[in-house]
């Protein structure tokens, strides 16, 4: 795979559905949107997000998550 070139910086969504299998792809969608439904934030984080955009192939995945004190 090339590196990311400039425009596809803008849409890392799209980036990320054209390089990932559809099987994780879709998962991250599933983790986003718990996310989102349970008030939190959650975060592809580490050497994916890195590899992704040199155009690395590297399924391991950290995902972190953020949410505000009940």
């Amino acid at each position: 795979m090339k590196p990311v070139a400039s425009q596809d910086r803008h849409s890392l969504g799209a980036l990320m559905r054209r390089r990932l299998p559809a099987k994780i792809f879709t998962r991250l969608r599933e983790i986003g949107r718990l996310a989102d439904a349970t008030s939190m934030s959650a975060y592809l984080v580490g050497g994916m997000v890195r590899d992704l955009l040199l155009g690395r192939k590297n399924l391991d995945m950290d995902i972190t998550t953020v949410t505000e004190p009940a």
